[in-house]
């Protein structure tokens, strides 16, 4: 039997990553990580 060739992603998503964080995805006003997980829910 052959096996079949499987595709894994992986990623990664931060409420600390610093290229998020200078993207200006978040409200400027949401400095703790908390805040910034709270204005995106």
């Amino acid at each position: 039997m052959a096996k079949k060739k499987r595709e894994i992603l992986v990623g990664t998503s931060s409420w600390t990553d610093k290229t998020l964080l200078a993207s200006g995805w978040y409200p400027k006003d949401a400095k703790t990580a908390e805040a910034r997980k709270r204005s995106r829910s």
